[in-house]
């Protein structure tokens, strides 16, 4: 016998046929394919053609134009009109030339007019590509799209009310906890249409009915007041359109158009409707290609019902980029909403990023972001993370409210049915905390966000029997609510590490190093502009636009398709042209001001960085290669080194944010001594014994300053290893723990040999084979620092494979310590917890450290992400080789440098300067002997604290002051006397967004302040 549920639900199924009391199937468009090159510019394929109801309108990979125009029937007057279109593509509807609406295979209908005059016509065209959401490159291009359905439909909209309560009750229904509320809801609908006829359903009579069934339904559900769900779900509609994935950039600006066309039109029918959306770009596509739809969508921000949210430029990663990037993604985002809205937007939005870093709470809060959402924490592989509704504590103590959206069904993505609604409310573990839980609703990844039919749900679910009660609104007010009402929630000290994605650390090498790159000279183009006189802010904020950009949480980490690495590579290029162009101008400025007169050929020697610094620069000699002496302004020679038309030499004590003006002379005498000692594979410099192995390792260390031995007895230190890298699941995101389970090395092809020595370095080359992949390496010990450097290049032709540095060291020690964004967090060295264990493979920034209370060992680096450190063996990790979603990933060359470096005592004597220097180095101008204001020494700016750290020096983006941000770096906190070259004139600390705080107090060219540990301070300067 039928189940009652069932029974009903065929019932149900025949009030849906009801709903549209007319149509007529649409033949007779036209259709004309293209390719996309980009929002509107097409190559078209072929001339216009006919095209009906089970034609074939486009081949995988292809955009098509197909039109028609519509006429409604005139014997439709008074009815609901609506368009339905079946293709299997993502599409956009225009009417009379305008925009109107998406056009997918989750739309439904397209509602032409809510009620109909008769004859109305309408001249429709719809650029559609092949494919849905996440469908961009061809799968085959021999599968055809066929336009399956295309009709006119007259909607009866009493009918289709009716329909919606019915099928909702009944799905409630299904899905009810107990079995008595199951049987309750069931035998209210079934009651309730006891006197339906349903014979004969198009006949007057069933209709009244049905109304009166469907008034009865409710007034019955009210009566249940058992097993009642104590919950409520905030819903929030969005669409989550990834900036750039599975599809390039330029398929985003077509994806806004569609999306939010759609949202505007929705809006219109659903007073209830509330959407949000993050992310700049996707506002500037949407002004720049569809400004009609950014006009309906300008006017909906302003009522309240499309939320701009997020703050941010985009939604960024996190662990990737660097403090200072966080900053600008902040500065500018939330300047583009508060000036084209009139929006402060209070709310962070990252749904999608691969964990959260612990700098992120300070720099919010600072940039007035009160309140944050994300949401990825759901596909956690081991460990569910503990909280739902928390206050995040940062490195720096500041606190955060944080909200996790855990949706293990559909992630920041709901569908507002009622079987979703329930078990992302079983799922939940805030409830005592706070019962109100954040649900973003809607298609996302690929745009296309809420349907007709999640709309016509969701009130209906506000207050089902058994089902959490359904609102909406603002989520800027769900926010201030629920922090109003909350109390004692419980605190999260440390990052929030995300228990997948780890290869997102290293995948798509070349775009990490252009970031790192970028994100360096941007720093130097600003601070050497101020201090030549000023810079052109717009060209600069164009440039860090282009990096925020890029910084999305599916470019940067590696995980789109090859077309994006294409377009980024080729913008990163244009902002490191444009960039290098700028600092070098600043340069030559400024050096027309310093007093180079003196002997020989002058260089001057510039650092952007907040401390004195040695280190060595390079000079081209062109043809004056008898230039090989060096000397400093007070006439003290400098160790130096010719290779080739290269002259290297050691640049002392370059002052802080300043520069140093050396001479280049004839050498006198050519017999100058090596700094080093080469015994075979035995060497000795100022700083080590070393020994090398037939294979390039390093199998003996001893350090001569610290009297002790760097590497356990029988290691072997910078070995390469090769592991088999094939996740499970998502293989440019993803590693899996068993790739440790094999391991193999690179393996010496020839003798490693020394290639130069003199009184600056000594350089080992070795070269390096692993099936198809060639290494070269550099090996370079110096005369001036205990550094020593690896720079490598590698033809990489491998396949689903990673490579790591390894490193054992005569280290004991239970935890590590990695640089992040504005700081430094230490993680475990064992696995004793799942918690440990999940952290086989973890992201830092320019070191990582291991270190006993009297001494240490740091690995920095100039471009790479990922790191494992277990018991004593510190590995970076050098390259991946993911298949998807780009089959050429990391093919080809790469080249990079990573360092070691021993130390007395631990990683906060020197480490975090000495990993600045390895990323920043000293830059060396050539000019010619003339006099100047500056002298031969300067330093323009300088701080008296080596734990602080002047990040940025830029210019105000609105006004004439200077902005310095600094933070501290160790920890540590206590006084700090900030002090430039000329008088301060005033001087107030800002926010991060350069608002205005409260005044500080100038001593003549100085300012002094307390510093807290690991806080970030900006101040606005004027000069007198």
């Amino acid at each position: 016998m039928a189940a009652l549920g069932d029974i009903i639900g065929l019932r149900i199924q025949e009030i849906h046929e009801t709903v549209a009391t007319e149509s007529t199937v649409i033949n007779g468009w036209q259709v004309r394919n293209a390719k996309f090159i980009r929002v509107g510019e097409y190559e078209y394929l072929n001339e216009w053609r006919s095209l009906n109801v089970g034609d074939i309108w486009a081949r995988q990979g292809e955009t098509a134009f197909i039109r028609r125009t519509v006429t409604v029937p005139h014997d439709w007057a008074g009815y609901r009109v609506g368009l339905e279109l079946v293709t299997g593509g993502e599409g956009l509807l225009c009417i009379n030339g305008e925009p109107y609406h998406g056009v997918d295979n989750n739309r439904g209908y397209i509602l032409l007019t809510p009620k109909a005059d008769g004859d109305e016509t309408y001249e429709c065209e719809i650029e559609i590509k092949t494919g849905g959401y996440w469908e961009y490159l061809p799968a085959d291009q021999s599968v055809p799209y066929i336009l399956s359905s295309a009709r006119l439909m007259a909607i009866d909209r009493e009918m289709e009310e009716a329909y919606y309560d019915f099928k909702v009750a009944h799905e409630s229904a299904m899905v009810a906890k107990s079995q008595l509320l199951k049987e309750a809801i069931l035998l209210a609908i079934k009651d309730s249409l006891y006197e339906v006829d349903f014979r004969d359903k198009r006949s007057p009579d069933f209709k009244m009915q049905l109304l009166r069934a469907k008034k009865a339904l409710w007034e019955k559900l009210s009566e249940i007041s058992f097993d009642d769900c104590p919950g409520t779900i905030f819903l929030t509609g969005h669409s989550h359109i990834d900036v750039a994935w599975l599809w390039p950039l330029k398929e985003t600006a077509r994806k806004t158009g569609r999306t939010y066309s759609t949202v505007a039109a929705l809006m219109d029918e659903y007073p209830y409707y509330h959407f949000n959306c993050s992310q700049v770009p996707l506002f500037l596509y949407l002004k720049e290609h569809f400004p009609s739809v950014y006009e309906r969508v300008k006017a909906r921000v302003a009522e309240g019902r499309f939320e701009p949210i997020g703050g941010t430029w985009v939604e960024h990663d996190t662990n990737l980029i660097s403090g200072e990037s966080m900053v600008r993604q902040c500065l500018y985002g939330k300047k583009f909403f508060q000036n084209e809205f009139g929006v402060d937007v209070k709310v962070g939005w990252l749904p999608d990023v691969f964990g959260d870093s612990w700098a992120l709470p300070q720099v919010y809060k600072k940039a007035g972001i009160e309140y944050f959402m994300t949401a990825k924490f759901h596909a956690n592989e081991t460990n569910r993370f503990p909280h739902n509704t928390f206050l995040w504590q940062g490195i720096d103590g500041t606190q955060l409210f944080t909200h996790i959206v855990h949706d293990k069904r559909t992630a920041y993505n709901a569908t507002v049915r009622p079987g979703d609604m329930l078990a992302q409310w079983d799922d939940y573990i805030g409830k005592l905390q706070n019962p109100e839980m954040l649900t973003p609703f809607g298609w996302g990844d690929g745009g296309g966000g809420p349907t007709r039919e999640m709309l016509e749900y969701m009130p209906r679910l506000h207050n089902m029997p058994g089902i959490p009660k359904v609102i909406t609104g603002r989520v800027h007010d769900y926010f201030s609510r629920i922090a109003k009402n909350t109390k004692n929630l419980p605190v999260w000290n440390g990052e929030i590490y995300f228990e997948r994605h780890r290869g997102t650390y290293t995948s798509q090498a070349k775009n990490k190093k252009y970031n790192r790159l970028s994100e360096l000279l941007l720093r130097e183009v600003e601070l050497f502009g101020v201090l030549s006189g000023g810079y052109d802010k717009s060209a600069v904020a164009e440039a860090w636009q282009t990096i925020l950009l890029n910084q999305f949480h599916d470019i940067i980490p590696g995980s789109s398709i090859h077309e994006v690495y294409t377009d980024s590579s080729a913008q990163y290029e244009q902002v490191i042209q444009t960039a290098t162009n700028a600092k070098n101008a600043a340069l030559n400025a400024l050096v027309q001001k310093i007093d180079t007169t003196g002997p020989g050929v002058p260089v001057v020697v510039f650092s952007s960085l907040s401390w004195a610094r040695s280190g060595v620069v390079k000079v081209d000699l062109g043809d004056k290669t008898k230039l090989s002496k060096v000397v400093n302004r007070c006439g003290d020679e400098m160790r130096s080194q010719v290779s080739g038309s290269t002259l290297s030499f050691v640049a002392r004590d370059i002052p802080s944010c300043g520069f140093s003006v050396f001479y280049l002379l004839k050498e006198d005498d050519n017999s100058r001594e090596s700094a080093f000692a080469v015994d075979g594979d035995t060497f000795t410099t100022p700083y080590y014994n070393l020994t090398i192995g037939e294979d390039g390792s390093i199998v003996r260390l001893f350090d001569r300053v610290n009297n002790r031995e760097v590497l356990p007895e029988c290691a072997r230190a910078n070995v390469l290893q090769v592991f088999e890298d094939k996740p499970c699941h998502e293989e440019a995101w993803d590693i899996d723990v068993s790739y440790q389970d094999k391991v193999w090395e690179f393996v010496p092809d020839g003798k490693p040999e020394v290639t130069e020595c003199g009184d600056v370095y000594l350089k080992i080359n070795r070269k390096m084979k692993y099936a198809s992949s060639t290494l070269w390496q550099d090996i370079v010990l110096y005369s001036h620092t205990p550094r020593i450097d690896f720079i490598t290049r590698v033809d990489w032709q491998e396949r689903k494979t990673m490579l790591k540095a390894a490193f054992p060291v005569d280290i004991h020690s239970t935890k590590a310590t990695y640089e992040i964004a504005f700081g430094a967090i230490e993680r475990p060295t064992h696995r004793n917890t799942s918690y440990d264990q999940t952290r086989f493979e973890v992201s830092g920034h320019k070191w990582a450290d291991l270190s006993e209370a009297n001494y240490g060992v740091s690995v920095l680096n100039d471009c790479k992400y990922g790191w494992d450190i277990k018991d004593n063996v510190i590995r970076l990790t050098l390259l991946r080789s993911p298949t998807y979603p780009d089959p050429q990933a990391d093919m080809g060359a790469h080249e990079f440098t990573y360092s070691l470096l021993p130390h007395a005592d631990d990683w906060k004597n020197g480490i975090v300067q000495a990993g600045y220097e390895l990323n920043v180095p000293s830059v060396p101008v050539t000019t010619d002997n003339h006099a100047g204001s500056l002298g031969g020494e300067h330093s323009f700016i300088s701080v008296d604290a080596p734990n602080v750290i002047v990040d940025t020096v830029k210019q105000a983006e609105d006004g004439n002051e200077v902005i310095v941000r600094l933070y501290e770096a160790h920890g540590a906190r206590g006084p700090v006397t900030l002090s430039f070259d000329r008088p301060v004139a005033s001087a107030m600390e800002t926010n991060l967004l350069e608002e205005d705080g409260e005044g500080v107090k100038c001593e003549r060219s100085s300012i002094s302040f307390n510093i807290k540990p690991f806080e970030i301070r900006t101040f606005k300067v004027s000069m007198a």
